[in-house]
């Protein structure tokens, strides 16, 4: 049996408690830029950067519309951190691309070029603001300007020049790197804008990679001048 001071003294049921207010969500230092970043993303990705809206990121990210300025100088500057993030991306792409042919030469070479086509097709927005928007969003005397892009040609530089027996870092094997870069940016802006559908047969991108891969590094570099 129960001993009475066990017992409710009031048979009256307890009063329903007000429901807690929904609190904002809270980010430790870093995390809300890291947040707002990949709303920033989404956005980029479902609308486009020319209407990406910062403050429907802000409500997509669940903070205030003051909380990015905290962090970044202004709308550009939010798009210039995403673009870093999108080249540190496709520079990982390329290198896991190098890492994964044991040998150099065609292969290894042809798989780089995939790499970079495949991150432009699983990220067709992100990939035009890094590429397409870089002069608004950075200006070509800073000292950062094209850093990155470069970072990433300087995965198949050396790749190139092995695999067409030139000199690592002479004058035509850069010719020649540059001509593949060429070839597969534009594979890529051709696969991402939808104009490959205008054609009358299927387009099997790695396939178009892999015999520009081969044809390029048989060929040789193409004259200076």
């Amino acid at each position: 049996m129960a001993d009475a001071s066990d017992l409710p003294t009031d048979s009256s049921p307890p009063a329903p408690q007000a429901p807690a207010p929904r609190e904002r969500a809270r980010y430790h230092h870093g995390d809300l830029a890291h947040a707002l970043l990949g709303a920033v993303r989404e956005l980029v990705e479902r609308d486009g950067a020319d209407r990406m809206s910062v403050s429907k990121a802000c409500r997509m990210a669940g903070v205030s519309t003051a909380a990015p300025y905290k962090h970044f100088a202004d709308r550009n500057d939010i798009l210039r951190s995403l673009c870093d993030i999108g080249f540190d991306e496709l520079r990982a792409a390329m290198q896991a691309a190098h890492d994964g042919v044991a040998d150099p030469g065609e292969a290894r070479v042809a798989e780089i070029g995939k790499a970079y086509v495949a991150f432009a097709a699983a990220n067709p927005g992100l990939f035009r603001v890094m590429f397409g928007m870089k002069r608004e969003l950075i200006s070509p005397s800073d000292e950062d300007y094209g850093l990155e892009a470069k970072a990433c040609f300087q995965v198949v530089i050396g790749d190139v020049a092995e695999a067409s027996g030139l000199e690592p870092g002479s004058e035509p094997a850069m010719r020649l790197a540059i001509m593949l870069w060429t070839f597969v940016h534009g594979v890529s802006t051709l696969l991402i804008d939808g104009d490959y559908e205008v054609t009358e047969v299927p387009v099997n991108t790695d396939a178009l990679v892999e015999a520009a891969a081969r044809g390029l590094l048989q060929g040789g570099p193409p004259r200076a001048g």
